[in-house]
């Protein structure tokens, strides 16, 4: 048996050889139980003439049963016999090797589910066998650290059908294999460099049709950041032997494009660019280089651009006196600004989403990192929510994967959007927030200078939020996923279907009364103006709402034009939250704080915005919904589970007990 070395050390062969067969020999001496022919039968020691020794139960003069055998040359098997054969559940051990094998056997072979392990190298293999061979579902780890393994489907000894490869350097393979090679549907990630490619492969290159991203920046050799233009650079066309050959489409970051022939990762061939202004070139490349007419000697020279992208932004125009005049000031106006848009589109596309979407592109910015935005320079507010905010952004995403994601509902999160629809939403924003101006260049210049420059580069941390954005709270929101959404679709009064919480918004207004439909708020533990707060602090935190005095109540305090401002659900989750907190607060500054149970209840979850709203939900929220029949019983259950420092049916009772003492002009 030859023992092959290579990158990990030692590598497991695909021979047989190392699966000793059973040769009948004649037994030398015998010592043990016979039967009544003499002939070994139950337990015994049998000593053969080659050297061999087998320990063990015989049956009829068979070795049947458990028993450990052992070759002349070390080699060991402890496990199951039938009838003279290795078969069933055994140990195997090659002392020259130092191998181990544990599990299924037949016929002497590894056959079934079984591990084998080498002393002197990390490698280990779990999994299925046949006949000696790898073969079916199985692990094949090349270290010890668990960084470096092959794991999916072998056939006869070798990766066949779909399986996933992880190299220590971190990049990895996932997809269909033939004969130990990458062959079929498959992607792969380089770390290093950060391109991802999707597609077909053959004998381990891509070779066909298939897609390359530039997913993120990587530095140059001499360390020089080459994210600017490939912050979402995008391939997708022919490939021969892992090179751009063929028809095929380059998406630029910047929203540019070239759609024609390639050769050895150059335009070459009859092709069309169009740039990000909206000018197009058509002609013929030459490694690379554009020329109007084959015939021409010199290249042909392309004039620069007079914009960084293309706005389509005639409805806004339309409202100028000189539309030609404002949209030339725009212009100039975002040349200016071109160097701080792009790193601040860079830096929000790189911020981590508490979740993400099947196919989400992470190397561009999404709506949900856009909230993030509008809300740290402090764009919205009670006038222009992140609802209206996102009628604006569905007004500049023309994008093909940005309308696929739209057509799933107009708030969700995961929608991408490209560097020039980035720039026209912050151009629509400004027209909006800031319309008394004269002039749409003026809004624009306002809030560059106002608004993004001012507060961007010293974003507040707010204590809420960072533990909103947290792995507890974000574990608690997974967790109750189904059921919030659930609750979400009848507090926007809407039927549910899969894309109810991206589709729909209520006010504020409808947040309070839902609230309140819950015997959560115009309680003793949280008034009705508290609740409104807590939504008005969820949809515009950086709105200085004066705090009145609970006493007054709504009419002599609140904003009534807050009250119709909208929410989107991730504004819903933290305004329950918000709810959450304000509502145990005030529970634990109670008199009847021990009678209640709350130092119990407050030892299950402890002080923090995670332990509030997971409170909140299942002590109150979920058996006043299960009541109304919000929930179905999976919550029901769900609920009644929770051990609290009391019964559901006497926790519940005591949020509507409190009900009594809200003030009248509340009611």
């Amino acid at each position: 048996m030859v023992i092959k070395k290579g990158k990990y050390g030692v590598a497991i062969t695909s021979k047989t050889t190392l699966d000793p067969q059973i040769v009948t020999g004649t037994i030398l001496r015998y010592d043990g139980s016979t039967n009544s022919d003499g002939l070994p039968h139950g337990q015994g020691i049998a000593y053969l003439r080659s050297g061999h020794k087998y320990d063990g139960t015989f049956c009829e003069g068979l070795m049947h049963g458990e028993g450990i055998y052992e070759w002349v040359d070390g080699i060991t098997y402890g496990g199951s016999f039938t009838n003279n054969k290795v078969e069933g559940t055994g140990k195997y051990f090659w002392p020259k090797e130092r191998a181990t094998y544990e599990g299924e056997v037949k016929n002497g072979k590894k056959h079934g589910y079984g591990k084998l392990s080498f002393a002197k190298s990390d490698v280990v293999y779990e999994g299925h066998w046949e006949s000696g061979y790898r073969h079916g579902e199985g692990k094949l780890s090349y270290n010890g650290k668990g960084t470096a393994y092959y794991e999916g489907l072998w056939k006869w000894g070798r990766q066949d059908g779909h399986g996933k490869v992880q190299y220590e350097s971190g990049n990895y393979y996932e997809g269909e294999w033939r004969e130990g090679v990458k062959n079929g549907i498959g992607k792969m990630l380089w770390v290093e460099t950060s391109i991802l490619y999707e597609g077909r492969w053959e004998r381990g290159i891509p070779n066909g049709n298939g897609e390359q991203t530039w997913q993120a920046g990587a530095n140059d050799s001499a360390g020089n950041d080459v994210t600017q233009y490939q912050m979402m650079n995008r391939y997708k066309g022919a490939f021969v032997d892992g090179a751009r050959v063929g028809e095929g489409v380059f998406y630029y970051s910047t929203g540019a494009r070239y759609q024609g022939q390639w050769r050895n990762n150059m335009k070459h061939g009859p092709g069309v660019f169009f740039f990000e202004d909206g000018s197009v070139f058509e002609g013929t490349f030459v490694d690379d280089k554009p020329y109007k007419d084959v015939e021409d000697p010199e290249p042909y020279v392309i004039k620069g651009r007079s914009m960084p992208v293309k706005l389509e932004i005639n409805d806004l125009l339309a409202e100028e006196l000189v539309p030609d005049v404002t949209y030339g000031a725009v212009n100039n106006l975002l040349l200016r600004y071109n160097t701080e848009l792009k790193a601040l589109y860079r830096h929000y596309a790189t911020l981590r989403t508490p979740r993400s979407a099947t196919g989400a592109k992470s190397y561009m910015l999404t709506y949900y990192q856009f909230w993030k935005l509008v809300r740290d320079c402090r764009i919205s507010n009670k006038d222009l929510s992140i609802a209206k905010i996102n009628v604006l952004l569905g007004e500049a995403v023309r994008g093909d994967e940005g309308k696929e994601s739209l057509s799933l509902g107009p708030h969700n999160p995961e929608t991408p959007m490209l560097f020039r629809e980035f720039v026209e939403a912050c151009v629509r924003i400004a027209h909006s927030l800031y319309h008394d101006l004269t002039s749409l260049e003026r809004r624009v210049h306002h809030l560059v200078n106002n608004n993004i420059l001012p507060f961007v580069s010293k974003t507040e941390v707010v204590p809420f939020v960072a533990e909103m954005e947290g792995p507890e709270v974000q574990a608690v929101i997974e967790q109750n996923d189904t059921a919030l959404r659930k609750l979400y679709n009848h507090a926007t009064c809407t039927h549910t279907t899969p894309h109810s919480s991206i589709n729909d918004s209520l006010t504020c207004r409808e947040f309070v009364g839902f609230m309140q439909g819950l015997g959560v708020a115009g309680t003793a533990l949280l008034s009705l103006s508290e609740c409104l707060l807590a939504a008005q602090e969820g949809v515009f935190p950086h709105d200085r709402l004066e705090r009145h005095d609970e006493r007054e109540g709504l009419e002599s305090g609140m904003d009534y034009h807050a009250l119709d401002a909208e929410l989107i659900y991730f504004e819903f989750l933290e305004s329950v939250a918000r709810c959450a907190v304000k509502f145990y607060d005030k529970m634990k500054a109670l008199p009847e704080n021990e009678d209640r149970g709350i130092t119990t209840c407050k030892k299950a979850h402890p002080e923090s915005v995670a332990g509030d709203f997971n409170s909140l939900l299942l002590d109150y929220m979920y058996p006043c919904a299960s009541q109304m029949g919000v929930l179905d019983e999976v919550y029901v259950r769900r609920a009644s589970s929770y051990v609290g420092p009391s019964s559901m049916s006497s926790r519940s009772p005591s949020v509507a007990s409190s009900a009594s003492s809200r003030s009248d002009d509340e009611e």
